[in-house]
């Protein structure tokens, strides 16, 4: 069995997928979050309302950071500028919910964020140590909260904040569906299925493979849906995988790839390409049936 060309094998690339439940997941998380942050954030303009928020609600920071247009990365990047400046040394980042505890707990820290979420970009606590071009986001004033009074400008706020998780939503669902076709073929086949395997007699370790009277096919799969450059990582992986296994006749590589993510990112999607035996995706998965048969079964 030839490995199928590029053409067909871009062509045959599920590029999304569609599923009813997350769907409709989102689109709750998403309206009730628009439904909160109208009622919550409306007042802030006293402290004391900012402490009963924090008490109230466990994700009243995640929303006010939303509502002001800034990533929580940028927000905790922030914080611990500011927590240096005070001389404090530190292992790791505060999370959200960290940081909500920490400001419950010290009065002194829930003056400090009060300050910079409502008058940041103008405080002269943080202007001395906190650049201009990124304080400038942290103004919680009238044209801040003018923006709850369109559902729409609040849905495309939370809907960014959601991104990455609706993408590993769908990477999940992806995997399960590949897998169970992986499961089904095998049983058919009358092959052993193993995920987060070791290959015999190699260095190559954590891998999905398909074995049979001392045969390996090993099965490499990925599913983005947008680009990333760790696309780059994960195809330098598998040039480093094929190259191990040049001189092992009783294994053959399968590379699977899907999503949008993969057809963006061509030099990669190439390279993953080239470095297999065998090149499929989730709709031409059918087609293992054939690569058991003339490899393993023969």
């Amino acid at each position: 069995m030839k490995k199928n060309e590029l053409r067909s094998a871009r062509k045959e690339t599920t590029m999304f997928l569609s599923d009813v439940e997350i769907e409709d997941k989102y689109e709750k998380k998403i309206q009730s979050s628009i439904n909160q942050m109208k009622v919550q954030l409306s007042s802030l303009e006293k402290i004391t309302t900012f402490e009963e928020l924090l008490k109230n609600n466990k994700n009243a920071i995640e929303q006010i950071v939303t509502l002001l247009g800034i990533s929580l990365e940028k927000f905790k990047r922030v914080i611990s500028w500011i927590r240096l400046s005070k001389g404090y040394t530190f292992d790791s980042e505060w999370s959200p919910t960290a940081m909500r505890i920490h400001i419950l707990e010290r009065k002194d820290y829930m003056e400090l964020i009060y300050e910079l979420f409502t008058k940041g970009y103008k405080s002269s606590r943080f202007t001395s140590i906190v650049p201009k071009f990124i304080l400038d986001d942290f103004r919680f004033d009238k044209s801040t909260l003018e923006r709850l009074k369109s559902d729409d400008y609040l849905r495309r706020l939370v809907k960014a904040k959601l991104t990455n998780s609706y993408n590993n939503e769908y990477c999940s669902l992806y995997y399960d569906l590949l897998y169970q076709e992986i499961n089904n073929i095998s049983i058919e086949k009358n092959v052993v299925f193993k995920r987060q395997a070791n290959v015999p007699d190699t260095e190559i370790y954590d891998v999905t493979l398909i074995e049979h009277n001392n045969k390996y096919i090993i099965i490499n799969s990925s599913f983005y849906l947008t680009t990333s450059s760790t696309q780059t990582k994960y195809a330098d992986n598998i040039t480093a995988m094929r190259s191990s296994l040049q001189c092992k006749n009783n294994i053959k590589m399968v590379n699977i790839l899907d999503g949008a993510g993969w057809i963006g990112r061509s030099a990669d999607y190439i390279k993953v390409y080239n470095d297999c035996d065998y090149f499929l995706t989730l709709k031409t998965i059918s087609e293992l049936k054939d690569i058991i048969d003339e490899f393993l079964n023969k």
